[in-house]
């Protein structure tokens, strides 16, 4: 029953989505820079802030661009390359992370506070749903990081102006912030204070002997801006003055 249940509200959803704007919607892609503050509350990162960037490219899907409706849906896609580095080091330990691999979903209910023929002005709440994936040597020259694995999601609301040219084609603007919680995975190997000395002295290869494979898990909140500037083809979705 509860299987059916889902499936008769998906379908609610669809037709509330669709039904009436004869499968209306916007598909493109887009660019995106973010830029947040983390806060560490768990494990070896206790009481650290770290600041991270993220950048890359995305697909965006949107049920109203143009149409004179109040609502729209939309998803977004985005898929770059980030850094986190640590405000806060001791002399052994520098907690600075090469780039990472951050793959987002953000979901985003718009409530058009301005329409007409040429721009839309909407804004409302947005939820995101993401991971990140790299190696990041997290413990500087005396461990050696082997992979690292972490998942993030959170609240927030964004503004987004929509600007339609022609009866095809619109340049999106988005902005948003978001409060999100995040937690990360790192699995490594540890070097002796000895090899990992001989290593970085001197340019040649010397064999070392690692301690087994260990891992680590952090847990926190961040303070996330992004801004979306999207480029989106339109089907069946034209301004007209809508019906009451």
């Amino acid at each position: 029953m509860k299987v059916k249940h889902l499936v008769v509200l998906l379908s609610a959803g669809f037709m509330f989505f669709f039904g009436t704007s004869a499968m209306a919607m916007g598909v493109g892609y887009s660019l995106h820079y973010g830029l947040g503050e983390n806060y560490w509350l768990k494990a070896a990162t206790k009481n650290l802030s770290s600041r991270i960037g993220n950048a890359g490219l995305g697909i965006t899907m949107d049920t109203n661009l143009a149409k004179d409706k109040l609502l729209n849906y939309r998803m977004d896609l985005d898929i770059g390359f980030g850094v986190d580095v640590y405000k806060e080091s001791s002399y052994f330990f520098k907690y600075d992370n090469p780039p990472f691999l951050a793959i987002n979903t953000v979901h985003t209910l718009g409530f058009g506070v301005y329409r007409s023929q040429i721009v839309r002005v909407w804004l409302g709440p947005q939820i995101s749903l993401g991971g990140m994936f790299g190696a990041p040597n997290i413990y500087g020259g005396f461990n050696k990081a082997h992979a690292a694995w972490g998942i993030n999601g959170g609240l927030g609301g964004a503004l987004g102006l929509n600007v339609n040219i022609g009866e095809i084609f619109t340049i999106a603007f988005t902005a948003a912030v978001r409060g999100e919680g995040v937690f990360r995975n790192h699995s490594y190997q540890k070097y002796s204070g000895y090899d990992t000395f001989l290593f970085y002295s001197t340019p040649l290869f010397i064999p070392m002997v690692l301690y087994p494979v260990q891992s680590r898990e952090d847990s926190g909140i961040r303070v996330y801006g992004q801004f979306n500037l999207s480029f989106i083809f339109r089907i069946n979705d034209t301004y007209s003055v809508a019906q009451e």
